[in-house]
């Protein structure tokens, strides 16, 4: 990754690593719940490889918020994390074939105007 002037990763990679992991975890866990039965259902998911990797990266997404909020205020990173709708939202569809229906993409559009809203009303 390339690293900004002062040697060190850009704070914005933080927050947006977070986004993409915890995105990334809910695939994951659907995967795992396609892949583990119903019956004993907490010992098979325990043993389920797609549950495992499901956690790693929710640990990731602890580690990328926590370092996000070092830089940034939380009643303003926060609301970034609303973008993980709009990515599951598309994962769904193109992924396992989810329907989208209009009203979905309408939210996701109030939830993208939303955080547009917060990141431009930052103070610096």
């Amino acid at each position: 990754m390339a690293e900004g002037r002062s040697g060190r990763l850009p704070d914005a990679l933080w927050p947006t690593a977070a986004i993409l992991c915890q995105s990334l975890a809910v695939v994951l866990a659907k995967m795992a719940a396609i892949h583990t039965g119903t019956d004993g259902f907490v010992l098979a998911a325990v043993f389920n490889p797609w549950f495992l990797i499901t956690l790693a990266s929710l640990g990731l997404v602890s580690i990328f918020w926590t370092r996000a909020l070092i830089s940034y205020p939380v009643s303003y990173i926060y609301p970034f994390m609303s973008l993980t709708f709009l990515i599951n939202l598309f994962s769904a569809w193109w992924l396992f074939n989810e329907s989208v229906q209009l009203k979905h993409v309408l939210g996701a559009g109030l939830i993208v105007a939303g955080v547009v809203i917060i990141a431009r009303s930052r103070v610096e």
